[in-house]
């Protein structure tokens, strides 16, 4: 009966595919593979799912080590034997089930058995081919020279699987020269479709961020759309930085030293989703005590929607929720910035408190992507906990004092903390 399981034995310079007896029992013989530490190597088909080596000392085993003694290894498994690399294999070729050790018997095989390495695409499984590929990447140009026709079916391999083709790009960068015509054909396709893919990307973050409404509902209990506010060249916006407050004088926060009015950092329209306090409050100006001094007074709220924030080191902050006439009438004097709101592509936090279960860590490529101002979503701070509703502010977008920090100001239970990004 045959065997359910194969046992392929890669070399620098050969393939193997061990042959099993009627029993499923096989013996690998030293001359098989050069530089074995023992005269033989027996080797047992025990279940559809099970493969027994008898190993004289310690080899590396599946990302670790193992031995000496009797190995239990099922498909997906690697194993070194002498100068020889063994892959456990379905022999009715279907697909493996990915293994966390691949990457890294692939980089090792890449540096110290390139000529193994570069076998693993003949194997046929597209999770070894992705494997073999991302470690392709780093392959020498000598060591790609050396074994050009298996250098060239791996990366043909890879560009004729729709999964490995980012991959397969990215091993062949630099190395073109060493490519056949059907090769070097397949990947101007591949470049062709990536750079469609792309552009039409670009143009789907585009179109999202330029037709998606500060007034989006997506009818959840959590926000949909997480906000960037970005300064705009402009004569009007959804909001501005620094200058002066669109409030009368005798209705803007007062300071608790001499009573004077507090400093404008912001006026901001608040998208729909963030609106806290009720559809008609639908946007916030935000000021800040600059001054330093002995508090002498609990000022009276100047505005009826006024609410006073105060930080853990005893700095005093005021938030005022406005009204679309009272945003409409715009800031008093010059020296502001005016800002526009824009929806962010796929924030995987969106709705989500930060830095708590469920919370991704945010990719370099999302950060660099993100305005540093912005409504919910992720945050830079790594630590700064907070609920789904929420504005990030930096200090020196608003000329603000936040002692060299940026703040987080919780939208549900007015709040100010701070964050390093």
């Amino acid at each position: 009966m045959p065997a359910p399981l194969r046992l392929v034995l890669l070399l620098n310079d050969r393939q193997i595919d061990l042959p099993f007896d009627d029993d499923g029992k096989a013996q690998i013989l030293a001359v098989t593979y050069r530089g074995a530490p023992n005269k033989t190597v027996n080797v047992r088909v025990s279940s559809p799912e099970l493969v027994t080596i008898d190993v004289a000392n310690d080899v590396a085993c599946d990302g670790g080590s193992g031995g000496p003694g009797r190995l239990k290894l099922g498909p997906g498994s690697m194993i070194e034997l002498g100068s020889a690399v063994g892959v456990v294999l379905p022999a009715s070729g279907e697909p493996l089930a990915s293994r966390d050790w691949w990457a890294k018997w692939a980089k090792w095989m890449a540096e110290l058995r390139p000529g193994a390495f570069l076998r693993l695409a003949t194997l046929g499984d597209p999770g070894l081919l992705k494997a073999a590929l991302t470690s392709a990447a780093k392959l020498s140009t000598e060591a790609a020279t050396a074994d050009q026709p298996l250098f060239t079916a791996l990366i043909e391999a890879g560009l004729r699987d729709a999964k490995s083709k980012k991959a397969a790009l990215a091993a062949a960068k630099g190395k073109e020269a060493l490519l056949g015509p059907e090769a070097r054909a397949l990947l101007t396709g591949a470049q062709q479709g990536a750079e469609a893919s792309a552009q039409a990307r670009a143009a789907a973050i585009a179109a999202f961020i330029r037709d998606t409404s500060p007034e989006h509902d997506g009818g959840a209990e959590q926000p949909t759309v997480a906000w960037d506010l970005v300064e705009v060249d402009a004569d009007r916006g959804h909001g501005w930085f620094r200058g002066g407050s669109s409030l009368p004088l005798e209705q803007r926060p007062r300071s608790a030293i001499d009573g004077e009015p507090l400093k404008h950092l912001c006026t901001l329209l608040v998208p729909k989703e963030y609106r806290t306090r009720g559809p008609e409050q639908l946007a916030l100006a935000v000021f800040q005590d600059m001054k330093e001094g002995a508090r002498q007074q609990s000022p009276a709220s100047a505005h009826p929607r006024e609410v006073r924030l105060e930080d853990h080191i005893g700095g005093d902050f005021a938030l005022v929720w406005l009204t679309a006439a009272e945003l409409q009438r715009g800031p008093e004097g010059a020296g502001h910035r005016w800002v526009e709101l824009r929806a962010r592509f796929e924030d995987p936090n969106v709705g989500k408190p930060t830095n708590r279960r469920g919370y991704k860590k945010p990719p370099e490529e999302l950060l660099a992507r993100c305005a540093r101002n912005h409504f919910g979503g992720t945050t830079p701070s790594s630590e700064t906990r907070q609920p789904p509703r929420y504005l990030h502010l930096e200090e020196y977008d608003i000329k603000a004092n936040f002692g060299g920090d940026d703040a987080h100001i919780d939208l549900d239970e007015p709040a100010i903390a701070w964050g390093e990004d």
